[in-house]
């Protein structure tokens, strides 16, 4: 394997020749009125009262006595309002299973990854997945956490790294240099996959150009974790699956003009259904909708 910055350039090359390639094959299968743009663009008591009658007295004449004061009876104090519940927390961070690993980087993070991310840390820390944990693109827009000599950062899955065994991260320039000195090149680290990392917001989606109520291309992101299903549904019908690609998710019979329901489902079993997606290719909407 080559680490040296040419031997990186030429494998980024690599990715971006593999994301043309399954584009322009989900293009071919689409109708021929909507072939999506292959163009890479990366980084919620009832209240009652009764009253007793009251029997009388027979009258009679009472022994002449003093007449007690009568001792009132206490007014119960009002029960204090009900204070309302405070809405649940969001699901706490988990952490996967230590990989020990190493870690190379390439470039600075930007727009060209394979997952085409349309958002990105404040801080520029991504990182390009190897082909298992990539799991053709499923992972990306999860996050990772990584260990090395200089501290502990968190990373967002933005790219495919083909060369990279279990354990290899291709960080970005910003990353490498948060867990160690960059002059070495390669270093050893040890990385863990994390469950429901903080994220802002809700779900974003984006509609992919060259779509219409025939063919339907979705890009996803801030999802937190590894994405497992994607469905869709035009308005009130029926939710259907969409089909992974390379760069996102496709649907390619007939899916409506919408505007969309769309159902996202993360590798936990967690669910979130975005309303009112509509059919404006390029445009990104951020929603409400949040898997945990």
């Amino acid at each position: 394997m080559n680490d040296s910055p040419v031997g990186r350039v030429v494998r980024r090359s690599a990715v971006a020749a593999l994301a043309a390639v399954a584009v322009v094959l989900g293009a071919l299968s689409a109708s021929s009125l909507a072939a999506p743009d292959a163009r890479p663009d990366k980084h919620a008591a009832a209240r009652s009262a009764s009253a007793s009658p009251t029997t009388p007295t027979p009258t009679r004449t009472p022994a002449p006595t003093s007449t007690p004061t009568p001792t009132p009876e206490p007014t119960p104090a009002a029960a204090p309002e009900a204070s309302p519940s405070p809405a649940a927390p969001a699901a706490p961070a988990t952490l996967g299973d230590p990989v020990t690993g190493v870690a190379t980087y390439y470039t600075a993070a930007g727009s060209g990854g394979a997952c085409m991310p349309l958002t990105f840390p404040a801080n520029g820390y991504t990182a390009a997945a190897g082909p298992a944990l990539f799991d053709d693109g499923r992972a990306c827009g999860s996050w990772v956490e990584v260990t090395g000599a200089r501290g502990t950062v968190l990373v967002k899955i933005d790219n495919l790294c083909p060369e990279c065994e279990p354990g290899h991260l291709d960080l970005s320039a910003e990353a490498f240099a948060a867990v160690d000195d960059p002059v070495k090149g390669v270093v050893p680290i040890v990385s863990r996959v994390v469950r429901n990392p903080p994220v802002t917001g809700g779900l974003d989606v984006k509609v992919k150009d060259g779509s219409s109520q025939w063919w339907l291309g979705l890009h996803l992101d801030n999802v937190g974790n590894a994405v497992a299903l994607v469905e869709v549904a035009d308005g009130d019908g029926a939710f259907r699956p969409l089909t992974r690609q390379f760069w996102g998710w496709t649907l390619e019979s007939s899916p409506g003009a919408g505007p969309y329901r769309v159902r996202v489902t993360d590798v936990h079993g967690q669910s979130a259904v975005a309303d009112g997606i509509t059919l404006t290719p390029g445009v990104l909407q951020s929603t409400a909708a949040r898997l945990y």
